[in-house]
């Protein structure tokens, strides 16, 4: 790395109040960057790639902005062709549901809306999927109905809760269970049979006379 030092006169700095200098990176050593001028025609200064820039009237431009907390006097949200996170839908006289196609919406968003015209009855956000989202009104509306919708993605980082089995039902008397019937045991006091022979009774009916036989 290369280290070097700001002349005396300029900015009463001492011999210790150093600058570092490694490849692409500059090591102030915890020191902060303070009136920084802009020369020869430089607006701003920006990082690799354009992904982020301040300009000399303190504008900052980047393509993401993680924060834990942002305080602000306004809120100015752009519209593009690609891309709109808010605008504007209508239920149409006589209908009682407005289907919005939006591809910024995602099954994890939030819709807000706001009618500008009375839909005359209950309505409710009753369906939002990959690039839609559904309005229903209870009753039919008696004119064109008109509202804005607003458009927050969430990125829901909580511990799931753990699955609770219900409480059975006290009032439910359980059915009994019934005991199983129990095989005797043999009995080992009486002696196994024995295999007898059964002769069936003889016929002693006489037989029919027969009717061919000449008197």
């Amino acid at each position: 790395g290369t280290t070097t030092a700001a002349p005396q006169a300029a900015s009463q700095l001492t011999a210790n109040d150093l600058i570092t200098l490694t490849g692409d990176a500059v090591d102030f050593h915890g020191r902060g960057l303070m009136n920084l001028k802009f020369i020869n025609g430089i607006e701003s200064i920006s990082g690799i790639g354009g992904n982020w820039s301040v300009d000399k009237d303190g504008k900052l431009a980047a393509k993401t902005i993680t924060a834990d907390m942002l305080t602000t006097k306004a809120i100015t949200l752009t519209q593009a062709d690609e891309m709109t996170t808010i605008d504007s839908a209508t239920v149409l006289l006589g209908q009682s549901s407005a289907q919005v196609h939006n591809a910024a919406i995602k099954p994890s968003t939030r819709v807000f809306i706001t009618f500008r015209k009375d839909p005359g009855s209950r309505w409710w956000v009753d369906e939002v999927g990959d690039g839609f989202f559904v309005v229903k009104t209870s009753d039919p509306t008696a004119q064109d109905s008109a509202f804005d919708y607003w458009l927050m993605q969430v990125d829901d980082k909580r511990t799931p809760p753990p699955v609770v089995n219900p409480a059975p039902d006290p009032s439910i008397a359980p059915v009994p269970v019934p005991d199983p019937t129990p095989v005797p045991a043999p009995d080992s006091s009486t002696p196994p049979a024995t295999d007898q022979t059964v002769t069936p009774p003889q016929d002693t009916t006489p037989p029919a006379p027969d009717p061919t036989a000449t008197l």
